[in-house]
């Protein structure tokens, strides 16, 4: 998108941003479908679209010497995403707003060490509504509930089935016990959503240990489908610690020559720098990517922890 003149690109899409200008000032967002396995998804994908067009006009005006103008946009507008972010109810909603804060950030960070603005103001943490995975579990939940429920009432394929095959599903498979075996994990999971960075790795390294799975013959398929049909949610949770981890390193540039590495030296004397998800550790310079990096407990997901 950016490969062609600014202003031609900003005229040309002048009514998607208008838009995303206008939903970013909303506060009343909600998922209004319901969530079963043919929920049609938003399309989220304009939305992303027009935080790149607000990031281009930000550049735009900083490489044009309105640099303070710039930096109030991009700090106005981070404000609006993270307030999205904290009212999102929707994982893939969640998901996309947790990327669009990290290209937000390193925009921020670029403007700054290219000398077009001057450091933003200092970033607070990410509250515990904007950490917390509550409301989109609560929907992935719902949509769990209504599957296992329509496999009970064989309605998952084409036609009802056979008179000895629902018979047989019915000895091995019960659709209310499914649903409240499931309900714990999603409980947990959301609790853990609204850890801090740290007590979120020691949750990692606790659940290291999984004890097995029960059998039970009266519900069988019921326990073999809800251990399969869940998927790690500890990875999503991740992504947005790993804001926290970033909004830290933006915090830190001040204190970083702009156009060298940092030395070992420098790196040592930054003040306040410790690692949001383990005490005493500091960041370090990746070399491969010219890059500040926090270490984490899961694997980076396209450099969420370095700016």
């Amino acid at each position: 998108m950016f490969a062609s003149d600014p202003s031609e690109v900003l005229a040309e899409h002048a009514v998607l941003l208008e838009r995303y200008r206008h939903l970013m000032t909303l506060d009343d967002y909600a998922t209004l479908t319901s969530p079963t396995l043919s929920d049609p998804l938003p399309p989220f994908f304009y939305l992303r679209r027009g935080h790149q067009l607000q990031t281009l006009y930000a550049l735009h005006l900083a490489k044009g010497g309105a640099g303070s103008e710039a930096l109030r946009l991009l700090e106005s507008d981070l404000a609006q995403l993270r307030r999205q972010l904290a009212q999102a109810d929707h994982l893939v909603l969640k998901m996309i707003l947790v990327a669009m804060l990290d290209e937000h950030l390193n925009w921020l960070a670029l403007l700054y060490r290219e000398g077009l603005i001057v450091a933003p103001q200092p970033i607070q943490p990410l509250s515990e509504r904007e950490r917390s995975l509550h409301l989109a579990l609560q929907r992935e939940f719902a949509g769990s509930a209504t599957m296992y429920t329509q496999l009970g009432a064989g309605d998952l394929g084409s036609g009802q089935p056979k008179v000895l095959e629902h018979v047989a599903l019915v000895l091995v498979y019960k659709p209310q016990m499914t649903i409240n075996r499931a309900l714990l994990p999603y409980q947990t999971l959301s609790a853990v959503s609204l850890l801090k960075p740290a007590a979120f790795r020691q949750s990692l390294e606790n659940d290291r240990q999984k004890t097995a799975t029960e059998r039970s013959w009266r519900n069988y398929v019921g326990v073999v489908f809800s251990d399969v049909a869940l998927p790690d949610f500890n990875i999503y949770i991740g992504r947005v610690q790993d804001l926290d981890a970033k909004l830290k390193l933006l915090n830190l540039l001040p204190q970083l020559p702009k156009n060298t590495p940092p030395s070992a030296a420098q790196l040592a004397a930054l003040e306040q720098a410790d690692n949001p998800y383990q005490r005493g550790q500091l960041p370090f310079w990746q070399a491969d990517i010219a890059k500040l990096c926090y270490a984490g407990p899961l694997p980076q997901h396209k450099g969420s922890r370095c700016l």
